[in-house]
């Protein structure tokens, strides 16, 4: 978290120290840019935790489409930008570089104001935020009545977009861990932490470690949850808890 911190604010310190440079004697400078915003928020800190939107500048190699390693949290508000979770936009913004005695405590010194949103598009990343219970492995249905009998928990995961975490049970020791890689499709997890309980029946959740190594991808469709191999074949299946 403290990464993507720094680099937010580093995004806006830099075009600050641009502006300040290029106008020297205070005067109001202002800019166009091209943004791509990112279809959920993450959780920030400024004065206190808080929600902010992922952006990054349009590559002009790559217009269509953003890249995935390369959002940035952004930590001001873009005047006249109504924002909807679970859409991707790519809006065109002026930034203006505020007069010192211009800037509010503890708000940025760029005034950022909305020219025109370019692109708007449904993305379904969004429904990842919520808890996922195992329905099949590899194709093979999962044993409740097993895991009934040997009092263990069926295995599950719960994403938190805004932390980028994963949390869950393998069915026999609960498992944290980061979200490394999110969106138009791929998912990838860090390492992942597990509780060291020993459990009557461990073959499923052995299994389940493993699937979750190799995840690339994910797919999504009414209220079932697919985690794929770099291949796209389905390693594990979920369907969402109520």
């Amino acid at each position: 978290m403290k990464v993507f911190n720094i680099i937010g604010l580093t995004l806006l310190l830099t075009a600050c120290a641009q502006m300040n440079s290029e106008n020297p004697a205070g005067e109001q400078q202002t800019q166009e840019k091209t943004y791509w915003v990112n279809s959920w928020q993450r959780t920030c800190q400024g004065v206190g935790e808080r929600l902010c939107l992922q952006v990054q500048a349009v590559n002009q190699n790559d217009p269509k489409k953003p890249d995935i390693n390369n959002w940035q949290l952004f930590y001001a508000s873009i005047e006249g930008f109504d924002y909807q979770l679970g859409h991707v936009y790519k809006i065109k913004v002026k930034a203006t570089q505020l007069h010192p005695a211009q800037v509010p405590a503890d708000a940025s010194s760029i005034r950022y104001e909305l020219l025109e949103v370019v692109d708007k598009k449904a993305d379904n990343t969004i429904r990842l935020h919520d808890i996922w219970a195992l329905t099949e492995m590899q194709g093979e249905p999962v044993n409740r009545s097993l895991l009934s009998q040997n009092r263990q928990d069926v295995p599950s995961l719960e994403f938190n977009l805004t932390t980028m975490q994963v949390y869950g049970t393998d069915s026999c020791n609960r498992l944290s861990g980061g979200i490394e890689k999110l969106g138009l499709g791929h998912i990838e997890f860090g390492a992942l932490a597990s509780t060291l309980m020993a459990c009557p029946e461990m073959k499923l959740a052995d299994k389940f470690h493993r699937a979750l190594g190799r995840v690339k991808h994910y797919s999504l469709s009414a209220l079932t949850l697919e985690l794929q191999n770099a291949d796209m074949e389905t390693l594990l299946q979920f369907k969402k808890v109520d």
